[in-house]
């Protein structure tokens, strides 16, 4: 009965370390990769609606497939491989720790009479064997004497190469660890601040608090989808109560962590710098300040790749951007010009030139006879004035200022040009003239406005075992392709002759010229033997 238990044991071994599990998850592993390139990376759930409606939608919500690389799935797959990679490097570590500390040459005369590597050196003393086999660059690591049949040695080389693979393993073993290290005890937040003002960073229980809120939103988004096809069962309005009731008490939870921060981060300043001749980014920078119940901890410049750490925690520039500090208005007036239609000026306050290209005394718009939509004028009344306006805009350096077409209106809602990468905007005051002789009165505005820096909030405790894992992984590959492990057993009859056997786990044709030529260099001492 015991010794039916442990061969299930250890068929139950045998299997989980086989290659044919490793590559079936490599394969499920692909696929998941692969589905997870169709879903798209965003947490707006409109994005998601084609994916998940009806019983599909279902399952993959259940496995957590709207971010599928941090999906249950995912990490069930990754969790199996690396249950595949410990067996199978328990099952294959022993014998190989065994050959490297405990060698043995117990090789017999007839295993030295067959095989490739086979050879006769001729009659050499067995004791300066060592020490031409070290000149060759080997070590004789065993030595085994035989009553009456001669003496066996083992030489080797490389003798590292064997654990590359295992070396590896462990590094993806320390890989996975530190990604469930920084799955279940890490947690990841975002912030954003403006130029002088003050954001909390929370304890680690508030980010997971958030996440899981912005997921429940998402689930109550697809209950709410199921109600409007007509598909909703009794299941659905269960759980959905249920989403509902712990919304509540996670948004009460949230409000109790919210007063309990870890610290406090200043925003110093925030800027953005461009590239010269062009207006693309180069570089965002933030300047932060952490503060602890109001006492000055540390300041430091952040930049995209050059983040800020404090109390385990790390800061990273995530984003920028420029928001308007009075958004009622178009902000302050830089210049105003009067045009006709067809005119065009530069101006000389700032970099932009306007055209009047076509202009609407009461706007409107019908479809073509191609069905796109085409502006027209329904009337000569300055009912609905509007102008369409080529605007263009050149930064310094630049040899060509891009242009924009758009259409002004004079009444409300009014339209203003209002470019993001642009520091002014367009806007058409008032229309005078009588017809024939109209004149467009379009005024210039710089806007007030403020830096915003978006910072990304981590905490990973995995990222030491990370960075462990990658540096195992990449001495074990060097081992595994740059290290050979050869081998070369040498028999010495009773008589006194030499027989010689090799064997390469690699590269057998260069193994071969480099076991002629110890075989000749035992040869050669033989023949000068002889010769004496």
């Amino acid at each position: 009965m015991e010794q039916e238990s442990k061969k299930n044991k250890k068929g139950l071994v045998d299997f989980l370390a086989s290659l044919r599990v490793t590559l079936f998850l490599l394969i499920l592993l692909g696929f998941i990769c692969a589905l997870g390139t169709l879903v798209p990376l965003t947490s707006e759930y409109s994005d998601f609606r084609r994916f998940l409606i009806g019983g599909v939608g279902r399952v993959m919500l259940s496995w957590g497939f709207e971010k599928p690389f941090t999906s249950t799935s995912f990490r069930v797959v990754l969790g199996l491989l690396a249950l595949n990679l410990l067996f199978c490097t328990v099952r294959r570590l022993p014998p190989l720790l065994a050959a490297y500390f405990a060698p043995t040459a117990d090789k017999k005369e007839p295993f030295f009479d067959q095989g490739d590597f086979r050879a006769r050196g001729g009659k050499v003393p067995a004791d300066g064997i060592a020490d031409e086999m070290k000149k060759q660059g080997y070590t004789v690591v065993a030595t085994t004497e035989g009553e009456g049949t001669g003496k066996s040695m083992l030489a080797r080389r490389g003798a590292l190469a064997p654990f590359g693979p295992q070396v590896t393993h462990l590094g993806v073993l320390l890989l996975f660890l530190g990604g469930v290290l920084g799955w279940y005890g890490g947690f990841e937040g975002y912030a954003e601040a403006a130029a002088g003002t003050t954001f909390d960073v929370q304890q680690g229980e508030f980010y997971r608090v958030i996440e899981r809120m912005r997921r429940i939103s998402f689930l109550r988004s697809f209950y709410l989808d199921l109600e409007k096809e007509r598909v909703l069962t009794e299941q659905d309005v269960t759980a959905f109560r249920s989403l509902e009731s712990e919304f509540t008490a996670l948004e009460k939870k949230r409000k109790e962590l919210a007063k309990r921060p870890l610290f406090q981060v200043r925003v110093l300043e925030a800027r953005e710098e461009h590239y010269a001749g062009n207006r693309g980014v180069k570089d965002w920078t933030s300047v932060l300040q952490v503060e602890v119940n109001g006492q000055k901890q540390v300041t430091q410049a952040i930049e995209v790749n050059v983040p800020l750490s404090y109390g385990g925690v790390t800061m990273y520039q995530h984003s920028f951007q420029r928001k308007p500090m009075d958004s009622a208005g178009p902000g302050a007036l830089v210049t105003s010009v009067a045009l006709a239609i067809g005119e065009s000026v530069k101006l000389k306050s700032v970099p932009l030139t306007l055209t009047i290209k076509e202009f609407y005394a009461d706007f409107a718009v019908a479809p073509s006879q191609n069905g796109s939509p085409k502006a027209f004028s329904k009337s000569a009344e300055l009912n609905n004035p509007a102008v369409k306006v080529d605007i263009s805009e050149k930064a310094e350096g630049q040899k060509e200022a891009p242009s924009r077409e758009l259409f002004l209106f004079e009444k409300p809602p009014h339209v203003i040009h209002e470019d993001p990468n642009s520091r002014f905007k367009v806007r058409l005051k008032k229309v005078s003239g009588p017809k024939g002789a109209r004149r467009m009165h379009l005024a210039v505005y710089a806007p007030k406005v403020e830096a915003w820096t978006g910072i990304s909030i981590q905490h990973d405790p995995g990222t030491w075992l990370v960075w462990l894992g990658s540096f195992l992984m990449m001495v074990g590959m060097a081992l595994s392709f740059y290290c050979e492990h050869r081998r070369i057993w040498i028999f010495v009859t009773k008589d006194g002759e030499v027989k010689l056997a090799g064997l390469a786990a690699k590269f057998p044709t260069a193994f071969r010229s480099e076991f002629a030529s110890v075989v000749e260099v035992f040869q050669a001492q033989a023949n000068e033997r002889s010769s004496q």
